[in-house]
């Protein structure tokens, strides 16, 4: 193997390697963020159900979650 060639490989193993650090982090991220929010939905049921929340806060979360649904619908339907 040239010199080159050598230099070139050791980049590229240089490289996988640092692209496999980013995948591990990013899907440790991932979970973090999946668990805050999940954390975050859970306390804001609890509130709600409570009815620690206001008339107008309650329809306006309603509002929103329904629109969030709808989107999720329309872009599935666009992938079928």
């Amino acid at each position: 193997m040239f010199e080159e060639e050598r230099r070139l490989y050791t980049d590229f193993l240089n490289h996988q390697k640092a692209a496999q650090d980013h995948v591990k982090t990013i899907e440790a991220l991932q979970m973090q963020l999946e668990e805050a929010s999940f954390e975050s939905d859970s306390i804001l049921q609890d509130v709600m159900n409570a009815g620690f929340l206001g008339a107008s806060v309650t329809r306006a979360l309603k509002n929103k979650k329904t629109k969030t649904q709808q989107q999720e619908e329309d872009g599935i339907s666009l992938c079928w």
